[in-house]
């Protein structure tokens, strides 16, 4: 506890006791992760994955298609919002009785917001 202090020395074991003996060092942490299960179905699925995705451009590319499908579905559950504008200018007899055509223009916006709650 003082500034001399010297920790002690404890010699400590190779195994702790009751230790199968060793003579193999791989783990299975060594091998590849679709050997760990042992599924032949897993196997032929990853073979042909292999197979099938030999560019990895291609594989990149249906990894984004993959996610960009994902959005779209999530998108579903989110408000959907919607508006339109419209002009026009117009000549000709607007129901008030006098000599002459009319000349008229109109503006119309229209704006709208739908949520469909899914229980």
């Amino acid at each position: 506890m003082g500034p001399d202090y010297q920790r002690p020395v404890v010699p400590t074991p190779a195994t702790y006791r009751d230790a199968p003996p060793t003579t193999d060092t791989t783990t299975i942490a060594d091998l590849p992760w679709w050997q760990v299960f042992k599924d032949p179905e897993l196997l032929s699925l990853v073979g042909e994955a292999v197979q099938n995705n030999r560019d990895l451009r291609v594989a990149i590319a249906r990894v984004e298609q993959a996610r960009a499908l994902a959005r779209v579905q999530k998108a579903q559950i989110l408000p959907a919002i919607g508006a339109n504008a419209a002009a026009g200018y117009g000549r000709g007899n607007i129901s008030l009785p006098t000599e002459s055509p009319q000349s008229a223009a109109y503006f119309a916006l229209d704006a709208s917001l739908s949520w469909e709650i899914d229980v």
